[in-house]
């Protein structure tokens, strides 16, 4: 599992209850509103079930790190609240042992939610047309100097459901494909 995917959980994990209360209020405001549509009543339920399935993967997620933080010690957690969640506690000191221990902690929970059954491919699948995670995980990447999880880019369909973001990996992998196509048409 990438460390981006990692710090998109823990940065994001103090408002995932909250994206998910939101999600489900958003499926109950465009049920609740459907019947002024103009568009056909399938594209309207699949809205509302794309919405309701958000907050079933934002509420499994959290439940998820809430188990992998459960399997860190209190000093692991609180490394990991200072870093991540902004909260105050653990020690604090500039030595290099205060930083080997946040990287330890950081690792430890790695393994947990790994253990948790979530992995890269199911967190593209989940959450790559999640607004606040693509510009979550840009700005990590950004600030690391790293590849973000998502792009938008060529060959992305704008209209297709999932918002026209496809994982970095998939994206590589076609724009090889079609490469190794376009340079077997010309031998």
């Amino acid at each position: 599992m990438k460390d981006i995917t990692v710090k998109v959980i823990l940065y994001a994990y103090p408002a995932l209850e909250g994206l998910a209360d939101a999600a489900m209020q958003a499926a109950k405001n465009k049920a609740a509103l459907s019947f002024r549509s103009v568009r056909p009543g399938e594209e309207a339920a699949y809205e509302v079930a794309r919405e309701l399935f958000l907050h079933a993967e934002l509420s499994a997620l959290r439940a998820a790190a809430d188990r992998a933080l459960g399997a860190l010690d209190e000093e692991e957690r609180a490394l990991i609240a200072r870093k991540y969640f902004k909260r105050e506690g653990g020690k604090r000191g500039e030595s290099g042992t205060y930083y080997r221990a946040q990287a330890a902690a950081f690792v430890k929970f790695k393994g947990a939610i790994m253990r948790e059954g979530v992995s890269d491919a199911y967190f593209s699948d989940a959450f790559s047309a999640f607004p606040p995670f693509v510009r979550l995980a840009r700005a990590i990447a950004a600030r690391t100097g790293g590849r973000g999880l998502f792009r938008l880019g060529q060959g992305s369909d704008a209209s297709s459901p999932r918002g026209g973001l496809r994982p970095l990996m998939t994206k590589s992998a076609t724009a090889t494909a079609a490469a190794n196509t376009r340079q077997m048409t010309t031998i």
